[in-house]
């Protein structure tokens, strides 16, 4: 075991995960020669979605936040405010890369999150445009008691105060929810329900550990 992870469980959770990686370069490249391919900007965007939920439930918090600056500038390309041009690109490649070798620290039980998180952080804040004497600053308030060399978290790590998900009002009435809306979130459950599944396969053979 590690942490409260059984180590096959989390293997399979981070060969999920790295299995998105090709298609999210892919659909950026794609997107990059042809504009008009929305479908794989939508692509990229849901799986850099899709990784920041499913890490940050299972207490990898930076690996999360790199996920959602990912989403966050793919979010203003689909919206017209930003232009994905070869610097953009590379930026995302970067941090694909980078996530990449995090999700490989997770299977060695060597991660450094400090140094993969730091260099995508500070490849935001170029492209941005933001200081670089700040960079040390702002990355020590973004999450200053977490990003250590550790071994890895296990389910009891989930931190509930991370700032990349907030909490959610069960109170809705389903009715007052856009019909439009309502398939998105049924088609991102599926899915989830279909990659976690695969997990609790491995508990229901292994139901001791």
């Amino acid at each position: 075991m590690i942490g409260g992870m059984d180590k096959e469980m989390l293997s399979a959770f981070v060969e999920e995960v790295k299995s998105y990686l090709p298609t999210m370069l892919d659909s950026i490249e794609n997107f990059k020669k042809d504009p008009t391919r929305l479908a794989d900007l939508d692509q990229a965007k849901r799986l850099f979605h899709l990784i920041k939920g499913s890490t940050s439930m299972v207490g990898y918090s930076s690996l999360s936040h790199m996920a959602y600056f990912a989403e966050d500038i793919l979010d203003k390309v689909a919206k017209g405010q930003a232009i994905l041009n070869q610097n953009l690109v590379n930026l995302l490649q970067q941090t694909i890369f980078q996530i990449e070798v995090y999700l490989d620290g997770i299977g060695t039980n060597n991660l450094n999150e400090k140094r993969i998180f730091l260099e995508v952080f500070k490849g935001f804040r170029r492209f941005k445009n933001l200081p670089e004497e700040l960079d040390e600053i702002e990355f020590e308030k973004l999450l200053p008691n977490q990003l250590e060399t550790r071994e890895t978290p296990g389910f009891e790590s989930f931190d509930m105060e991370s700032p990349i998900i907030s909490p959610v009002d069960f109170n809705v009435n389903i009715e007052q929810i856009v019909p439009e809306l309502l398939e998105v979130f049924f088609e991102e459950a599926e899915e989830h329900i279909q990659n976690i599944s695969k997990i609790l396969l491995l508990l229901e053979e292994k139901p001791d550990q």
